[in-house]
């Protein structure tokens, strides 16, 4: 992606290389586009047998659909915003990363980001879209350049931490309002970023969560026994590792 200098940080120009994973997605999606809308009969079909409905999944295991649902759109402005959101914010990640890394956390933002409606098992609601893993794509490309300037509906100059906090308010507050129906999969918008997140930032969550409990158990220890020649064992240079913790990078 190209960019130029704009204040004290830099602005996305929107007119990236289109890299190679990206462009299969945006092919692959845009056939199946095309075919569901050849014919009414054809997009019924699609809807019925590939698109994510929680109550087929709970109640007779067709865990396909939370692939499939993916590469289908209600309409040409949903694929389209998508796509550019894909192509905008993922070629460069995709570039740090390689094609394999980047597929890998497309799929994975964009098959547990739509789990996240799971939590209405019964529901005979069909959800489609890829937005999921283009959600979970902006929250990494936010992360790995917070100060960067993007144009809001291609006016407004933000920073991307403004972005990605703006979208996560967004679907966290039309999640919890499910109910109502909105016709937005927010729940699937908020989980993309969700498990972006956590697949980002996994290996440091994972060792501050044993360090605090290393350091509940040990203090513990400490009001419990009084040690006699010598502090006994300390673990806390294993879990402070550089590499490990404090040292860590979204790629």
């Amino acid at each position: 992606m190209k960019y130029e200098s704009y204040n004290t940080g830099r602005r996305a120009v929107f007119f990236p290389e289109i890299t190679p994973i990206i462009k299969i997605l945006i092919i692959a999606n845009s056939i199946v586009f095309g075919f569901s809308y050849i014919s009414q009969g054809i997009n019924i079909f699609f809807l019925k047998n590939f698109s994510l409905i929680p109550n087929m999944i709970t109640t007779k295991f067709q865990i396909w659909r939370l692939v499939t649902y993916m590469f289908l759109h209600a309409d040409f402005m949903h694929i389209l915003f998508n796509m550019l959101f894909l192509w905008w914010f993922g070629s460069e990640l995709e570039k740090i990363w390689g094609p394999k890394l980047f597929l890998k956390y497309y799929f994975i933002t964009g098959i547990l980001g739509g789990a996240f409606h799971l939590v209405q098992p019964n529901s005979p609601i069909p959800v489609i879209g890829a937005s999921a893993a283009v959600m979970g794509i902006l929250l990494a490309y936010g992360l790995k350049w917070p100060n960067r300037t993007v144009l809001l509906w291609f006016v407004l100059p933000v920073k991307m931490k403004w972005v990605v906090l703006f979208s996560v308010i967004i679907a966290f507050i039309g999640a919890v309002d499910f109910s109502h129906g909105s016709g937005i999969a927010h729940l699937a918008h908020l989980g993309g970023m969700v498990v972006g997140f956590i697949y980002l930032n996994y290996n440091r969550l994972i060792w501050k969560i044993k360090d605090r409990q290393y350091n509940k158990q040990k203090q513990k220890k400490k009001n419990s026994f009084k040690i006699i020649n010598g502090k006994g064992p300390d673990l806390n240079d294993f879990f402070d590792d550089d590499d490990n913790d404090n040292n860590y990078t979204v790629h």
